[in-house]
């Protein structure tokens, strides 16, 4: 395991189960393959809990990154591959509160004739509308190709009861961890898993500009950068919450905080898979939690004594939030620092936020 970490409290709480997933990784990837496999996780500095209590059943956490070698195609199915990023563009002129809400409200009638799923009120997904330092206005977009999660039952890609793979997964269980075991796919469904994986963020991407085009129309300027987060980067890797591109990405840092838009350093990068050629860095803080205490049960994982099954919808749970929430300007720019320390790039520019649509509220401001 590679620990890209700033190894705080959360962190340190959840690396020990973390290297027990990639030591199961790798138990099952040496049954199915009969010349050797291997596994590997790298965590970046934003691991922490997810929202998605199915994924941290199975093992997995936001902020990290899995690689393996295998001649049997596979997937870890728990991961929950979706494809999840951020849109940023520029805008013609500045739109107010008031506008805003009004061209959401006309946008979301369009989007549904669009046939895609409206998710930017859900999660930490948002829409917000922000400011270079130059004063020119843009627009971030944050949120996922939602169809592919459950509704779109012959490509859907969460492992959900009845899901098209659903008769092909396997459960493994380890003799060393008993509380602990790993669902996976292999062979032609693993393979057809891939093929819909490998096509989700040109989707995604495009998705987001439509959406774009349906809520703001002619005053839509130019696309600035769209960053994928979550997805699978090749045929036998997954990101879940840590972008793999070589060109600049947005840290998204905190709510109500600035959007640093960030440029890899590609010659010292730390997180760099050198075999796929990917530049590994942090999508933004990641949650974490106060006092973590996290147990894995053969009935369920329980985070400071309460029990999540992979059936709950989410973690609700006292304590927990994105780091550096509550931290002013100056704190959050030297955490961005210290995050750029150990996945190694430049800030190049910054985005103050304006006006958003996000899951606390519509067009708080800011968010």
């Amino acid at each position: 395991m590679k620990n890209l970490t700033l190894n705080d409290s959360t962190q340190t709480a959840l690396l020990p189960h973390i290297k027990t997933t990639e030591e199961m990784l790798g138990e099952v990837l040496a049954y199915l393959n009969s010349n050797g496999a291997e596994a590997e996780i790298t965590v970046l500095p934003d691991l922490g809990l997810s929202n998605n209590t199915m994924r941290m059943n199975g093992g997995f956490f936001t902020g990290m990154f899995i690689r393996w070698t295998s001649q049997v195609p596979f997937v870890p199915v728990d991961t929950t591959v979706n494809s999840c990023g951020v849109y940023i563009f520029t805008l013609k002129d500045n739109v107010s509160k008031n506008e805003f809400a009004q061209l959401l409200l006309q946008a979301k009638r369009k989007v549904d004739k669009l046939g895609h799923t409206w998710n930017y009120e859900r999660g930490n997904h948002f829409i917000t509308i922000g400011a270079f330092p130059d004063g020119s206005p843009c627009v971030v977009m944050h949120a996922s190709a939602d169809e592919y999660k459950y509704s779109n039952s012959e490509e859907s890609l969460y492992p959900y009861k009845n899901c098209w793979y659903d008769n092909d997964i396997k459960t493994y269980r380890s003799e060393k961890y008993p509380n602990r075991y790993l669902r996976y796919i292999s062979g032609d469904s693993a393979k057809r898993f891939v093929n819909i994986a490998a096509k989700l963020d040109k989707l995604n991407r495009e998705r987001h500009y439509e959406i774009a085009i349906a809520i703001f129309g002619n005053l839509f300027d130019n696309e600035y950068l769209y960053a994928p987060h979550y997805g699978m980067p090749t045929t036998s890797s997954i990101a879940i919450g840590c972008s793999w591109t070589e060109s600049k990405f947005a840290l998204l840092t905190a709510p109500k905080k600035s959007i640093y838009i960030v440029e890899p350093i590609k010659e010292t990068l730390h997180g760099c898979d050198a075999s796929a050629n990917l530049s590994l860095n942090p999508h933004g803080f990641g949650v974490e939690l106060a006092s973590p205490h996290i147990q894995f049960k053969p009935d369920s994982l329980y985070v400071n004594g309460v029990a999540f099954n992979s059936d709950d919808a989410s973690l609700g749970i006292s304590g927990r939030g994105i780091r550096m929430r509550n931290a002013d300007d100056n704190a959050i720019e030297e955490y961005v620092k210290k995050i750029l320390s150990v996945c190694h790039g430049k800030p190049i520019t910054v985005i103050k936020p304006c006006v958003s649509l996000c899951s606390t509220g519509a067009c708080a401001t800011p968010v």
